[in-house]
Parts: structure tokens; C-alpha cells; sequence
């Protein structure tokens, strides 16, 4: 039997892997700066979200799933609704959406609604 040293092993190993086309993952491998960098209104309103979800979680489990998906909703609706330039419109939300994520959070809340408001019937 002949020995090998460890050496030669590694090496073969990292040639082998190489020619067969196997990446190896490291933790620096992971450039964190090609995520585009976000504002602070951007952050805001992520933080925002995740209050609200977070806020859910302390609900009922009925209640859960229908905060959930109306936060979501609203959510949504803004992003289509409103110009990412509107700065004031966007920062009223964002106070707006505070105040009532601080309602949701009280012991005293236990659901959730929201109201339609559509056009007059002429």
C-alpha cells in the first residue's frame, strides 16, 4: 500500500472538483453589495410591515390569517396606487400606518376591519 500525504489528497480534491464544475461555497463568495441599497423611507415601510405582521402573531389564529391578508392588501394597493416620488403622501402613510399598527398591538384590539368607500351612484 503506498502513502499519500494529505497534501496531494487536497489538492487532487480541489482538482477534481474544479474540472467536474463544483462550486464551493464561502461565506465571502456572498457579495452582499449587488442587493440595491435601500432608502430610508424604503426601510421604514418594510419595518413597518413587519410590525404589522409581528402584531398578528399575538392575535387569535382566526383572526390571524384575515390581519394578515388585509395588511397585505393594503399594502399592495399602495404600491400600485402611489408615486414612489410622493415623499409627503408616502411619510403620512408611513405615520398613518404607525398609528394604527399601535391600535392592532393594544391588548383591547381583537380584529381587524376595513372600509370601502366607492363613488356615489349617479
Amino acid at each position: 500500500m503506498i502513502s499519500v500525504p494529505w497534501s496531494v489528497w487536497s489538492a487532487a480534491g480541489r482538482w477534481f472538483f474544479a474540472k467536474c464544475n463544483v462550486i464551493r461555497c464561502n461565506l465571502k463568495d456572498f457579495d452582499m453589495t449587488s442587493r440595491p441599497k435601500l432608502s430610508g423611507l424604503q426601510k421604514q415601510v418594510l419595518g413597518l410591515y413587519r410590525g404589522f405582521l409581528r402584531a398578528a402573531r399575538l392575535k387569535a389564529p382566526e383572526e390571524r390569517s384575515q390581519i394578515e391578508s388585509i395588511v397585505s392588501a393594503e399594502f399592495r394597493k399602495n404600491v400600485e396606487a402611489v408615486d414612489r416620488k410622493n415623499f409627503l403622501y408616502i411619510e403620512y402613510l408611513l405615520r398613518r400606518g404607525n398609528k394604527q399598527l399601535e391600535q392592532l398591538k393594544s391588548v383591547d384590539t381583537v380584529k381587524l376591519s376595513t372600509l370601502e368607500v366607492g363613488q356615489n351612484p349617479q
